[in-house]
């Protein structure tokens, strides 16, 4: 018997709906996609309204997180020291009085430039292991290593669920 190795990485599988602003279709696209594209959809598509409002906030999760670090150009802020790979902030300094300054600087080109920039791309690039729903360190799931380091020996049930909890 052969065992597979799943894979299903959301920055690179199409898996959001979104419609063109071209056509007025739908279609299925990757994060990557998704924010290298953005200015040519109407919207979010997904089946219902709420599902699209879930998809919008894990989108601005994203732009928060980049946005935050680096400026249109992917490189870090004056008062920060980020990972150039992965935009990991691996240190800060006080912020000077400027700094607000660079951040609405930086919303302020995002919107006159009416797309992203490849700053999006790097760190979803530098972090698609993470984003990945089956890897060694599944997206927003726990594996059994991490759920049994956090969790006392007698609260242990063996199949990830915690005993005597609802």
């Amino acid at each position: 018997m052969m065992t597979e190795n799943l894979t299903f990485n959301l920055t690179s599988d199409p898996w959001i709906k979104v419609l063109d602003k071209q056509t007025g279709t739908t279609k299925t696209v990757s994060l990557t996609d998704l924010f290298s594209n953005a200015q040519n959809y109407r919207r979010l598509a997904g089946d219902t309204r709420s599902q699209d409002f879930a998809i919008l906030r894990f989108l601005l999760a994203i732009v928060h997180t980049v946005y935050s670090r680096v400026g249109l150009s992917g490189e870090a802020y004056s008062w920060l020291e980020v990972d150039s790979k992965t935009f990991q902030v691996l240190n800060t300094e006080d912020a000077e009085d400027g700094s607000i300054d660079e951040w609405l600087q930086t919303w302020d080109d995002l919107y006159v430039n009416g797309q992203f920039s490849n700053a999006i791309i790097q760190y979803l690039e530098g972090n698609s292991a993470l984003f990945d729903l089956f890897g060694p360190h599944p997206f927003y799931q726990v594996t059994t290593e991490d759920y049994d380091s956090f969790v006392p020996e007698k609260k242990k049930s063996g199949d990830g669920n915690r005993n005597g909890c609802c």
